[in-house]
């Protein structure tokens, strides 16, 4: 044995107990020396790279794993490490190339599949991203994480119906997994299924009954379908459970202001501002409740300070700069107005694409043609005691004005701008059963399939009104 090598295994051995005795900062030292002994060591270099990781030094981390590919470039596991450590250190396309030669090199690798859709959604790389889930469930079937992360973006699509089935058949293969009730919860509440939605979050609520987070969604679905008292008791419940919660003070606030009572929000949202750190939430109601107010200098001097800060969310940036833009609207600063919007547009992610549009459009006007219409089935058995009354014109054209004429009879509802019709037409293919997608789809509806997606729309719009059957307006 040569003296470099007695040198290494001299080295190897205290390293280890220095490792054991949990002695991380010297282990890193002597190994380091080590590598200037000998760099080609694939034993020192893995014994670093574990220490970096306890360490939770990214960056000599990184250097670790890229020798140890180095060295063995065609061992699956040291791909996958380097990509696990690029992925810490936040290069996202850098890990997402190493986990795709781990999965060259090990097709079958769940995690890497699973960590890679991660990656992907997080670069919002959406189709990709799916592929890979799905891809990580056909090696893994009941996998309650990729489940959960693959169900959102259906969500997103609008494939409701799927993400239910996929979340309905986890549940009961793990009941304990508290994440898919979220899941849940929230694809029901997103396809206007205000009932299911609570009373899946109620589930989980059994399971945890101490979460604050879970009163506050319940709260939030309960407001949105129109059932403020209740909404308020479960808003109360989580500020009992933790009462410096902020989503939970909002929450209140947004009842009083469904209610009509804007004094009451107004005094609450003052005292919030009062004993709470301002933050880009409560700025961002202060800015909508006080916009017609003597204090919408304030709100925006708020709002604007608070753009100061560089971790804030590109999605609060949006919110913010859109809330200026009316701020400033209704003060008649039209320059400063026209420039928040203009920053707030330009911080969206902008995926136009003309030629998919120009397809689009020539494919809704030869679905709806007048030859089309007057040959196509009507709805004959769409029962519901709630009736619709559709507004429909150009932004800043009158439609709230109308909208809040007829709200002033006892037995109209204004609703607002409701989402059923856009997300029945997102999900139009699962609910009726067919392949074919919007507008393509137009042309084949039976009276049937009409009749189905009628009564859809009229039992979520019954939905909106605890008392007696009325006029429900959409706008």
């Amino acid at each position: 044995m040569t003296d470099q090598s007695t040198t290494l295994v001299y080295i190897k051995n205290q390293a280890g107990v220095l490792l054991r005795d949990n002695q991380l900062e010297q282990a890193a030292t002597l190994l380091d020396n080590a590598c200037l002994v000998n760099c080609k060591d694939r034993e020192i270099w893995e014994m670093q790279a574990y220490v970096y990781s306890q360490l939770e030094n990214t960056e000599k981390l990184v250097k670790a794993c890229f020798k140890l590919v180095e060295l063995l470039p065609t061992a699956a596991n040291h791909h996958f490490n380097l990509a696990f450590a690029l992925q810490g250190a936040g290069q996202l396309p850098e890990s997402a190339k190493a986990y795709r030669k781990t999965l060259e090199l090990d097709p079958q690798d769940a995690q890497a599949e699973y960590n890679l859709a991660l990656i992907l959604q997080q670069m919002e790389e959406t189709d990709a991203a799916e592929a890979h889930y799905k891809k990580a469930l056909s090696i893994k079937p009941d996998w309650p994480e990729a489940i959960n992360n693959f169900t959102q973006i259906l969500n997103e699509k609008g494939d409701f119906s799927l993400a239910e089935s996929l979340l309905k058949n986890a549940i009961k293969k793990t009941p304990s997994a508290i994440n898919l009730y979220y899941r849940l919860g929230e694809t029901y509440d997103h396809n206007c299924k205000y009932e299911e939605s609570i009373a899946t979050y109620n589930k989980a609520l059994r399971l945890d009954r101490k979460s604050t987070g879970l009163c506050v969604r319940i709260a939030d679905v309960l407001l949105r379908a129109n059932k403020a008292t209740d909404a308020l008791k479960y808003y109360q419940s989580a500020q009992q459970l933790d009462p410096a919660n902020i989503d939970a003070a909002l929450g209140l606030i947004s009842v009083y202001e469904s209610q009509g009572d804007y004094d009451t929000a107004r005094q609450h949202l003052s005292l919030l501002l009062e004993n709470e750190e301002p933050n880009i939430q409560i700025a961002l109601k202060y800015a909508h409740l006080f916009k017609d107010q003597d204090q919408s200098n304030k709100a925006s001097e708020l709002i604007n300070k608070l753009l100061q800060d560089n971790k804030l969310s590109n999605q609060f940036k949006i919110k913010a700069h859109f809330a200026l833009g009316k701020l400033y609207d209704s003060a008649k600063n039209y320059d400063a107005a026209f420039l928040n919007f203009q920053q707030a547009n330009n911080l969206k992610q902008h995926s136009f694409n003309a030629p998919r549009i120009s397809k689009l459009v020539d494919a809704i006007i030869a679905e709806f043609s007048i030859a089309q219409l007057k040959n196509s089935p009507k709805t004959s058995n769409a029962v519901n005691p709630s009736k619709p009354v559709f507004i429909i014109g150009m932004p800043r054209s009158g439609t709230s004005l109308v909208e809040q004429i007829l709200a002033g009879h006892s037995q109209v509802f204004a609703a607002g701008e409701l989402d059923i019709l856009p997300r029945t037409i997102l999900n139009i293919s699962a609910l009726i059963g067919c392949d074919n997608p919007y507008p393509y789809i137009v042309g084949s509806l039976t009276e049937g399939m009409l009749n189905k997606l009628a009564n859809h729309y009229l039992e979520q719009l019954a939905k909106l009104t605890e008392s007696k059957p009325c006029i429900i307006t959409d706008k």
